[in-house]
């Protein structure tokens, strides 16, 4: 007899809570209909699976830059995990590493330098970025994580990075241009039209993808009538 739905699905949830994602997509894979599309309940799944994934990566960067000492490159990577489902311990360890090294760091810069006259000429060290900088950089990193994974047509793994950028930042053009993609190549096409818009309404007038995705609006508005 041939295993129902809800049993790929339990199958599916098995793996995934044993961190096979891998295994967990296997099984979901079986669950798509003759239209190619997933049931609710194994969509939802696969959202997660998603997410997991690149919590997965992201702590693995975290980890990387910690074990090198450079807590300003763990910060993003820790920001992007921190709703986890599965990895809540490995992500509470790392976080509380990454305190303690800010706290390190903080510590050292409140010592008092040693006096010392400027030697002449030397130029003065670059301002300390402000929070818009490291907002911006944080930002930056996401929507090219998401490109990335949009030209490897892993779509799900994009739309879960996109949506955490559009998170840190609602007010992000890339942010939008990124879910609307992702959503787009997903076949959310209505979902991805309104993160279209959103793009449109924040992105500067020179913006290099500002008339790609003008056409494409236009397509799917005459599509429509």
């Amino acid at each position: 007899m041939k295993p129902t739905t809800e049993e790929f699905v339990a199958a599916a949830l098995k793996a995934f809570e044993a961190l096979d994602f891998k295994g967990a997509r296997a099984e979901l894979e079986k669950t798509r209909g003759a239209d190619g599309k997933y049931p609710r309940d194994a969509k939802k799944l696969l959202d997660d699976v998603a997410v997991e994934e690149v919590v997965e990566t992201e702590l693995n960067k975290a980890k990387q830059a910690l074990d090198a000492n450079r807590p300003d490159e763990a910060k993003a990577p820790l920001e992007a995990s921190a709703k986890t489902k599965l990895y809540t311990a490995r992500y509470t360890s790392l976080k509380a590493q990454y305190d303690a090294k800010l706290k390190e760091l903080e510590a050292a810069r409140a010592k008092p330098p040693p006096a010392a006259v400027p030697a002449a000429g030397k130029e003065e060290p670059p301002p300390v970025a402000n929070a818009a900088d490291a907002l911006n950089e944080q930002t930056g990193q996401l929507v090219a994580r998401a490109g990335a994974l949009i030209k490897k047509q892993k779509y799900r793994e994009a739309l879960a990075v996109a949506d955490q950028c559009a998170k840190l930042d609602g007010e992000n053009p890339d942010c939008h241009l990124m879910l609307g993609i992702a959503k787009a190549r997903l076949d959310e096409i209505d979902d991805g039209a309104k993160h279209y818009r959103r793009f449109l309404e924040l992105a500067p007038a020179d913006h290099p993808y500002r008339k790609g995705v003008e056409s494409q609006l236009k397509d799917y508005d005459g599509r429509k009538q």
